[in-house]
């Protein structure tokens, strides 16, 4: 009785959200002289949301920017999205109006709120712990420069071009492999956890992409118990599994410090330096280290994966770059201090970066007030989105 009574709660609330939405939606009060933004029209309550593919959206957001214009707005069940397509537009708003641009707007499939839980450091507000965890931030790499963290890149490219010799059909997973290997070291001072580290950088890509996860389309199902919403659970287990295997890390590289093994490693400089930092809990250092690992692993990877595509479609520019690297570097592997004899190489590595971001649909932001730009209104609470 009490499950059929809890069932039918729900479907009442549902059917009252549902009648608000169709048939009383809020409006957008717009101020006189303002217009605003264009978009796609949508549909009652979900908005855009079916519109927009799981997959490649950003080449949907790219084709809705040539048929709006480039800044528009598209509802995402109630959710407000605005989407920026020139760099014109992005310097006008999120840096020269950097003060009520910057903020990260909730995202809803996450468990806990990344604005203040202190386990998402790129996507945190600006609080005490976003404060405490730049400055760490800072600090660890710094420390990492001067301690010349350099050779952990040498040492794994031995093994990445074997990889590309004996399977260069797998040159895909040999890039992952590379840079998770390079980001396990630099953060955790050894590679055996590489493959987890891809894991966990997957499973929360889907948790905070706008199309990955379902509850960041219909947010009112992170809402519901687990055992009615299968996608809030899966999250429950996404955080529960990350946070014990950050834990898990930093126990070991506590365990290496203690015992006088343990490698070179933002761990090991955060561990080094821990009373100073005040933590509000034992793991936040924990978190802080794991997600510039999450982070390096997401991103990495894709531009490397980018140059092999571009040499595919324009492969008359290889010579150019193989004559620098012998010119250069001889019958030697290239090293961080070649870096300013190697203009080419890094003009590629910026023109790679410009031809296919890593993120083309950018990095969300969070607007704190109305706001207006050559006669659109843009309602406080909008996020923006800086399609590259």
């Amino acid at each position: 009785m009490a499950l059929l009574t809890l069932a039918a709660a729900i479907g009442v609330v549902a059917l009252v959200a549902l009648i608000k939405a169709v048939f009383f939606p809020a409006k957008q009060k717009i101020p006189k002289g303002l217009k605003p933004l264009p978009g796609p029209k949508g549909y009652p309550v979900l908005g855009s949301v079916p519109d927009v593919p799981e997959q490649n959206s950003y080449i949907k957001f790219y084709e809705w920017s040539k048929e709006y214009g480039p800044i528009y707005n598209v509802n995402l069940a109630g959710s407000n999205h605005v989407w920026i397509s020139t760099d014109e537009i992005a310097r006008d708003l999120l840096s020269k109006k950097a003060a009520i641009y910057s903020d990260r707007p909730h995202i809803p499939a996450l468990l806990h709120d990344n604005r203040t839980s202190a386990e998402y450091l790129p996507l945190m507000s600006k609080n005490p712990h976003w404060s405490r965890q730049r400055k760490v931030a800072t600090y660890i790499m710094r420390e990492a420069k001067q301690n010349t963290f350099y050779h952990y890149p040498e040492l794994e490219s031995i093994r990445l071009l074997k990889e590309l010799i004996d399977e260069p059909h797998k040159y895909n997973h040999a890039l992952e492999s590379f840079i998770s290997r390079v980001t396990c070291r630099l953060a955790w001072g050894h590679a055996e956890a590489s493959d987890e580290l891809k894991q966990r950088a997957r499973e929360l890509l889907i948790s905070v992409s706008p199309t990955g996860h379902l509850a960041n389309k219909l947010p009112f199902l992170m809402s519901l118990p687990d055992w009615i919403s299968p996608v809030k659970a899966w999250e429950r287990k996404r955080q529960r599994t990350e946070r014990r295997w950050f834990e898990i890390m930093q126990n070991q590289v506590k365990k290496d410090v203690a015992e006088k093994r343990a490698a070179p490693s933002w761990m090991k400089i955060l561990l080094g330096t821990w009373n100073k930092w005040d933590f509000s809990y034992d793991l936040e250092g924990a978190f802080c280290v794991g997600m510039h690992g999450i982070a390096g692993a997401l991103t990495i990877a894709a531009p490397m994966q980018t140059f092999c595509l571009a040499m595919c479609h324009y492969p008359q520019y290889l010579p150019i770059l193989h004559e620098e690297l012998d010119r250069v570097c001889g019958d030697r592997l290239p090293r961080a201090e070649d870096r300013p004899n190697l203009p080419v190489l890094r003009a590629f590595i910026r023109e790679v970066m410009r031809w296919r971001p890593p993120v083309p649909t950018g990095i969300p932001h969070f607007l704190i007030q109305d706001d207006e730009y050559k006669g659109y209104h843009i309602p406080a609470g909008s996020v923006m989105h800086p399609l590259e």
